[in-house]
């Protein structure tokens, strides 16, 4: 099943750690599996927040490690933002 918002957030992983986003699972760790550094990791919570129109907190930062987590908390605070 084809899910827009994850191959949306995927291809920004992948554009920002510059990894074919096709290599980039669910369950692989941006930092572990995909060799992402904190600038990455702050790059793509811009681009998300930007994107999305969504305000990532501090304490949600952790919940950026995978794919299928940064997905979840996207999709998350979109719908408590009513978008």
């Amino acid at each position: 099943m084809s899910d827009s918002m994850q191959d949306e957030i995927r291809g920004l992983m992948g554009e920002i750690i510059e990894v074919d986003p096709a290599a980039i699972g669910p369950d692989d760790h941006l930092v572990r599996d995909l060799g992402a550094d904190s600038m990455a990791a702050l790059e793509l919570l811009a681009k998300l927040e930007q994107r999305y129109g969504i305000v990532i907190e501090p304490e949600n930062l952790p919940e950026l490690v995978t794919l299928g987590s940064t997905v979840a908390l996207v999709r998350r605070l979109t719908e408590d933002s009513g978008g």
